[in-house]
């Protein structure tokens, strides 16, 4: 897996909606599944800094086999990143995560 690119992670890391949004307009899906060092995808990143709702975007966005691939990619410690975000027991933020999925999935 190649690096991520650093403007993204630090765009996850701040929840930076307005870079993501560009990014989704400007790279192909397979920009948002690289990786930093420790195996974190964007979505590790949002649920480490409670920036949940940094996901909405690729969730709507992305083809469903690139979600698929950030949904069960792991991190250096075996999580996904929901099990990460659970592992903070931010219940706020599982809610919004598995609310955003359920309503993006409604109509399959």
């Amino acid at each position: 897996m190649s690096s991520m690119d650093p403007k993204i992670e630090e765009a996850a890391k701040n929840g930076d909606i307005n870079f993501l949004i560009g990014a989704l307009y400007k790279h192909s899906p397979d920009y948002f599944l690289k990786q930093q060092g420790s195996d974190r995808n964007i979505f590790h990143i949002a649920a480490w800094n409670e920036r949940v709702e940094f996901i909405k975007e690729p969730i709507q966005r992305l083809p469903k086999h690139i979600l698929n691939q950030l949904h069960f990619q792991k991190n250096e410690n075996g999580k996904t990143p929901l099990q990460k975000a659970a592992g903070e027991r931010n219940l706020r933020n599982i809610t919004l995560w598995v609310g955003e999925e359920k309503a993006v999935h409604k109509g399959e």
